[in-house]
C-alpha cells in the first residue's frame, strides 16, 4: 500500500528527532531503530558496523540473536545480491522481507518485516536520513575517540609532576591561558581555573627582578614563532622562594598565537646549581684576585659576585659591602636605566652592543666622584651558570697625560713662535728689541711683569719694563749694589736665580718693602741673555712639575759684549 505524504512527513520528522537525541552512538541508533520498527512494522532491525558491514552493533529487539547470525554468515555478490541460503534457510521459511540501508562510510541497517517490499516511495525518503544516520555515527564516534584521548590526558596531566599548560602569546609578552594542568596549585600555588581567568597571577608571583625579563622572553618566542625556556623565581626571594623553569613550543602553523610548554617546579634542581655556582665563584675569584688590574664579576641577574683589590682600590667599595649588589650601584644615575634594559635584552636574546669590545664610560666612585675608565666585558659559562666578568683600567693618568701632552705641544708651539720673533725683530729692529723680548716672554710664560736689565760692575740700568695687565713699557731705572747687596752677590754666584717666594728667598728678600709688597709680586725669576754679533738668544727649559708657585715677575739681566 502506497503511503501518505503526511506518513512520509511523519516518519521524517521522528527519524530527525531521533537522530538529534543523544551524542551517543548506541543511544541514537536505537531510537532510529525503534522509529522504523514501530512506523514500517519491523521484526526486526540491526546495524553492522564496519568495512565489511559484518560487525553487529545494535539490534532491536535485542533478542534477534538468529537474524544476526544469518546475516554473519551471509555472502554478498558484487551485484548486491545474495546467496540462496539465506533466502532458503531463513526468510522464505519465515515469510519475511530484508531491507538493507547503507550508512555511508559507517556500515548497514537491516530492516526484517512481514508482508511486501517496502515502497519505492518509502526508500527514497530514508536514504537521506540513512546517509544523515551514517555521518552522526561517524561524529560520535570521532566524539568518543576525543573523549577517550582527553581522558587519558587528563590522567596524565594529573600524574606527571610538571603543571601542563596552552597559551596565547602576543608580541606585547602578554599572555593567555587556555588550558592549566591539576598540579598548577601544587606547583604554583595558584588555582588552574584562575590563571584561565587573571593569567597576570603568574606574573605578579614572581621576583620583582625576573619579571621583566620573562615578559621579554615571551615577546620574543611571539613574535619569532620560536621554542623558549625560561627559569624565575616564584617569591619575593625569602626562604620560601621556589625556582621555577616555563619552556613551550609553539603550534601548528595556523595557529599562530598559541603555544604548548610545561612549567617545572626545579628547586631542587637549583640548590645544586647554587652549590655548584659557589664552586665556580670561588675558582673564580682565586683567579680574579691574581689579577693587577680591576676585576668585577657578576651573575645573570646582573648581580656584582667577584670583586678584586684593584677594583676596590679604584672605586673605594670594600668587597664586603658591594658584593651582592647590583652593578648598578657602580654606575652614574644617568645610566642605570639604559644597563637594565640591555642586561635583559642580552639574556632574552643573546644579543649585546659591548660583549668583548672596550668602552670608556665613567664608573661612580664610593665617594660619589665619577672615575673615567675602560671597560671590557666577557661572557663566561662554568658550572652550567653564567657570569659576566668586566676588566676596568683607570683612565685618569692617560687622559691627563693627553692633556699634558697637549698644553706642551701648545706651549712648544707659543715659544717656537716667539723665538722667530725674536729673530725677525732682532735682524729688522735691534733698537726695539728689548720691547719686544719682555712682551713675548710675558706671553709665553703668561706672567705679569718682565724686565731687562743692563748689567755694570755695581749697579743694574733698567732696559725695558713690560707691564702685561696694563701694556706699559717703561726704562732706566738704576739699582744700586749698596742697597741690595744679596742679590748682587747672587747675581755674581748664580747664572740663574729662581725665587718661588720672592719674600723669603735670600737673593731677593731685599727688595720686600721697596718692590715686591707694594707690586704684589710673590715670586722672581732671573736669567741671563747673551748677545752674540747682533743676535738675542734666549734659552728656556720647562721645569716638570714646577715650584708650586706661579711667577709674577721675571727680570732678565743683559751682560753687553758678553
Amino acid at each position: 500500500m502506497k503511503p501518505s505524504a503526511a506518513q512520509l512527513s511523519g516518519l521524517q520528522y521522528e527519524l530527525a528527532m531521533a537522530l538529534s537525541s543523544s551524542l551517543e552512538l548506541e543511544p541514537i541508533l536505537e531510537a532510529v531503530l525503534s522509529v522504523l520498527l514501530r512506523q514500517l512494522d519491523g521484526r526486526t532491525a540491526v546495524v553492522l558496523a564496519g568495512d565489511g558491514a559484518r560487525t553487529p552493533l545494535v539490534a532491536l529487539p535485542r533478542a534477534a540473536a538468529a537474524m544476526m547470525t544469518w546475516l554473519q554468515a551471509d555472502e554478498t555478490r558484487a551485484d548486491g545480491s545474495t546467496e540462496q541460503p539465506l533466502h532458503r534457510l531463513y526468510l522464505e521459511p519465515n515469510g519475511v522481507e530484508l531491507h538493507r540501508f547503507s550508512l555511508s562510510g559507517f556500515g548497514v541497517l537491516v530492516l526484517e518485516r512481514r508482508g511486501p517490499p517496502l515502497p519505492a516511495e518509502v526508500m527514497r525518503a530514508l536514504e537521506p536520513l540513512m546517509e544523515r544516520l551514517g555521518r552522526a555515527a561517524r561524529a560520535c564516534l570521532d566524539h568518543a575517540t576525543v573523549r577517550a584521548s582527553e581522558a587519558r590526558f587528563s590522567e596524565l596531566a594529573a600524574t606527571v609532576p610538571e603543571v601542563i599548560f596552552e597559551c596565547r602569546l602576543a608580541a606585547s609578552g602578554e599572555l593567555s591561558f587556555d588550558y592549566v594542568s591539576p598540579r598548577g596549585d601544587a606547583v604554583l600555588g595558584l588555582d588552574p581555573a584562575t590563571l584561565v581567568e587573571q593569567p597576570r597571577a603568574l606574573v605578579d608571583r614572581l621576583h620583582p627582578d625576573d619579571r621583566e625579563g620573562l615578559v621579554i622572553a615571551l615577546g620574543v618566542a611571539a613574535s619569532r614563532r620560536e621554542s623558549f625556556e625560561h627559569r624565575v623565581r616564584l617569591g619575593d626571594g625569602g626562604p620560601q622562594t621556589r625556582w621555577l623553569r616555563i619552556a613551550a613550543n609553539p603550534r601548528g602553523p595556523r595557529e599562530d598565537d598559541r603555544f604548548s610548554g610545561l612549567m617545572e617546579d626545579i628547586s631542587a634542581q637549583q640548590q645544586v646549581a647554587t652549590a655548584e655556582r659557589e664552586a665556580a665563584r670561588l675558582r673564580m675569584s682565586s683567579l680574579l684576585g691574581l689579577a693587577g688590574d680591576a676585576m668585577v664579576g657578576a651573575d645573570s641577574s646582573g648581580r656584582i659576585t667577584h670583586w678584586n683589590r684593584a677594583a676596590e682600590a679604584l672605586l673605594g667599595y670594600p668587597a664586603s659591602t658591594i658584593l651582592g649588589e647590583p652593578l648598578a650601584q657602580i654606575m652614574p644615575e644617568r645610566m642605570r636605566a639604559a644597563h637594565a634594559a640591555g642586561m635583559a635584552r642580552h639574556m632574552a636574546t643573546g644579543e649585546s652592543g659591548i660583549l668583548g669590545r672596550p668602552v670608556e664610560l665613567p664608573a661612580l666612585h664610593a665617594d660619589g666622584r665619577e672615575v673615567q675608565v675602560e671597560l671590557l666585558v666577557s661572557r663566561v659559562e662554568d658550572g652550567g651558570e653564567v657570569f659576566f666578568i668586566a676588566v676596568l683600567r683607570d683612565l685618569t693618568e692617560r687622559l691627563r697625560a693627553e692633556r699634558e701632552r697637549a698644553r706642551s705641544v701648545a706651549e712648544e708651539q707659543r715659544f717656537a713662535s716667539a723665538l722667530v720673533e725674536l729673530g725677525r725683530v732682532a735682524l729688522t729692529d735691534p733698537v726695539g728689541l728689548h720691547g719686544r723680548l719682555t712682551s713675548i716672554v710675558a706671553a709665553v710664560l703668561d706672567i705679569a711683569r718682565v724686565s731687562v736689565w743692563s748689567l755694570d760692575p755695581a749697579s743694574i740700568t733698567c732696559l725695558d719694563l713690560f707691564e702685561a695687565v696694563e701694556g706699559l713699557h717703561s726704562a732706566g731705572l738704576v739699582l744700586e749694589e749698596q742697597a741690595f747687596r744679596p742679590y748682587f752677590a747672587a747675581l755674581r754666584e748664580e747664572s740663574v736665580i729662581i725665587a718661588p717666594d720672592a719674600r723669603t728667598h735670600r737673593a731677593t728678600s731685599c727688595f720686600r718693602e721697596s718692590y715686591l709688597e707694594p707690586f704684589g709680586i710673590v715670586s722672581m725669576l732671573d736669567v741671563p741673555v747673551r748677545t752674540l754679533a747682533g743676535r738675542a738668544c734666549c734659552a728656556w727649559r720647562p721645569r716638570s712639575g714646577g715650584t708650586g708657585v706661579t711667577p709674577r715677575s721675571a727680570s732678565v739681566s743683559m751682560r753687553p759684549g758678553s
